[in-house]
């Protein structure tokens, strides 16, 4: 996205301190447990449940899809359109990471490596100091739609990755 939008991330220069380490060592350690405990809640309790108030299936998936992508957007607390687009779009694809994986590995793994990437590369862009993450109005902008598109191909990836195994499988 810096080479797109080089305002959007909102960096101001590469830098390591005390600081920046110890943001590093909290990033490795929490990061993993917060995204696991987002992937089950949304994924294998959320999308489920809401699934189970529609009888047919593919409306029921919908259904469970947009309800735990919209809950999973919520959590995030963004009062920006755009940001609370694109964590919807995330919550809507790690669910359908989810459902073609039959599995939560697929969606903890994205959201993880997310999270860890996106926490890192900001950590030592902000020139030794702790940073913050604006989520107020007026934050996002068009550029998430770069990130969003990642999301769709991360979908595609886990999508034919599945195909794959399953021909693999049953030839």
């Amino acid at each position: 996205m810096a080479l797109v939008a080089p305002d959007a991330p909102g960096w101001t220069a590469f830098g390591v301190t005390g600081t920046t380490v110890g943001m590093l060592v909290i990033v490795v350690l929490s990061t993993p447990v917060q995204a696991v405990g987002e992937e089950l809640m949304f994924r294998s309790a959320v999308l489920p449940a809401a699934a189970s108030w529609v009888r047919a299936v593919r409306p029921a998936l919908v259904v469970g899809l947009v309800v735990s992508g919209l809950g999973f957007a919520v959590v995030h607390g963004s009062a920006d359109p755009w940001l609370f687009g694109y964590y919807t779009v995330i919550g809507i694809s790690t669910g359908l990471m989810a459902v073609v994986s039959r599995g939560i590995e697929a969606p903890v793994a994205f959201h993880v490596a997310n999270n860890v990437l996106f926490t890192t590369v900001n950590t030592v862009m902000a020139d030794g100091e702790a940073f913050a993450i604006d989520r107020s109005t007026d934050s996002g902008d068009a550029s998430l739609l770069i990130l969003g598109a990642v999301n769709v191909a991360m979908v595609v990836l886990v999508w034919l990755h599945e195909r794959r195994a399953r021909a693999t499988r049953a030839g």
